[in-house]
């Protein structure tokens, strides 16, 4: 009688430990067929909602994007549905930057959104085998700069996920990368049904959604005297040091001072001279006050006359101490271009080690000021604003931002809005249209910087 009650578990543990055996025969032969591929170090949990690959995520910039997407998903009580791997070349690198992240995360739910390393070279790895990588994954977000100088691979990795039915979203800083992509692959995306976000760090990134939101409310204050060419836009930016980013910023920085600067005056594009005309810039009290910026070519300057029709706009940048303000002065007009695009990697490398010590010396603080104003020929300037964010430490100001960014794709009922969801390739700004989406966006940045300060009219 015993043995009858217990007979059908038993079968039932019978028939569960042949499936178990049957699963592990499977998984064997999927292991032997993947030793020829590149190497992918997770199997994705099937429960996870959305997957995500942060390419270039061993990096201080990646490893940045995937900390604070996990700590914000956790506070947005969306973590358990998340998954990420980080995306580089050297795997040993990318495992031990896994490691140190789960370190980092207070909570097993937030750990275990930190899966593993995926081992892969975007620039270099055949179109369709990148495509098999991405295949798998909701969101790839692109961390693996510098973006400048990349020339006709500047879209590759853009490519690949407009094949694999993949969303894209990156934090390039370079007008002709940015604009490349939405000139080449706007079309395809579009015919995909594919969503590319471009240039989503702090800056560019934040700082479009700061400048829309000024137009935005200057617009309702000036009513339908407003003509979009008579608007002004000054972005200012401010880092300490390299910003805590190291080689990375010192990598872009360095082939900035490269290209020639796109400016708008009256309406009209206008080149000038990279890290020219300095200006004095208010940086608030946090920020230790007035320091000196400089042009620099950069993509939301372009955006900001494309999307929005302003008529004057420009980008400057400066940093501390400012002795490199001098360097780099020096720099832009005493080496040749071609100097600094085919030997950029020594001059980093070489310079490296004196940056570290001023880092330590100086801080990584960084900050973003966008000034809005409209000129009137007839009676001279009737409106100016601006708009002030300060944070403490770069790297982590744009793994903030970027992660507000993905989490407003991924989860928008979360922040109570609607972003629209549009195939193609876009600026923040063209999908961030409406000033609630744009509030919601920067309710996820706002609590941890220093300084967030909008003036009034």
């Amino acid at each position: 009688m015993f043995l009858a009650q217990k007979a059908p578990g038993f079968r039932m543990a019978c028939l569960q430990r042949t499936q178990g055996v049957q699963r592990r025969a499977r998984s064997g032969r999927l292991r032997r067929e993947r030793q020829s591929r590149p190497a992918v170090l997770t199997v994705l949990s099937s429960a996870a909602s959305h997957r995500i690959l942060v390419v270039g995520g061993s990096g201080r910039v990646g490893s940045a994007v995937t900390e604070h997407l996990v700590k914000k998903a956790y506070q947005l009580g969306v973590a358990p549905s998340v998954r990420i791997d980080l995306g580089s070349r050297d795997r040993e690198r990318g495992q031990a930057a896994a490691q140190r992240l789960r370190q980092r995360l207070a909570s097993d739910v937030e750990r275990s959104a930190v899966q593993d390393h995926v081992q892969l070279d975007w620039s270099e790895y055949r179109p369709e085998t990148l495509v098999e990588i991405l295949r798998p994954y909701d969101l790839v977000i692109h961390t693996a700069g510098p973006f400048q100088n990349r020339e006709e691979k500047a879209g590759r990795l853009l490519d690949a996920c407009i094949r694999a039915g993949v969303a894209y979203q990156d934090v390039a800083d370079d007008m002709h990368h940015a604009e490349w992509c939405r000139k080449r692959y706007a079309s395809a995306a579009k015919q995909s049904k594919i969503s590319a976000w471009i240039s989503t760090g702090i800056y560019p990134g934040v700082s479009n959604l700061m400048a829309a939101d000024l137009l935005d409310q200057m617009t309702d204050l000036l009513g339908e005297r407003a003509a979009p060419s008579k608007f002004g836009i000054a972005f200012s930016y401010f880092t300490a040091g390299s910003g805590g980013a190291g080689a990375t910023i010192l990598s872009a920085t360095y082939l900035l001072l490269a290209e020639p600067v796109y400016t708008v005056e009256n309406g009209e594009i206008r080149w000038r001279p990279a890290f020219s005309d300095p200006q004095r810039i208010d940086f608030g009290p946090a920020c230790g006050g007035h320091r000196t910026a400089y042009l620099l070519n950069l993509p939301e300057v372009r955006s900001a006359h494309i999307v929005h029709g302003v008529g004057h706009v420009e980008a400057r940048f400066g940093t501390a101490p400012a002795l490199w303000n001098g360097l780099m002065w020096c720099m832009a007009r005493y080496l040749r271009p071609e100097i600094l695009r085919k030997r950029m990697t020594g001059i980093t490398v070489a310079s490296l080690p004196l940056v570290r010590l001023v880092d330590m010396l100086v801080g990584a603080r960084t900050a973003v000021r966008v000034d809005c104003w409209y000129q009137d020929v007839v009676s001279g300037p009737a409106s100016r604003t601006h708009f002030l964010y300060v944070h403490d430490r770069l790297t982590d100001a744009v793994g903030e931002c970027t992660a507000a960014f993905s989490l407003a794709r991924l989860f928008p009922d979360r922040l109570g809005v609607d972003v629209p969801y549009e195939s193609g390739v876009w600026y923040p700004e063209e999908v961030f249209r409406t000033r609630a989406s744009r509030r919601a966006l920067f309710g996820l940045v706002q609590p941890s910087a220093l300084s967030w300060i909008r003036t009034g009219m």
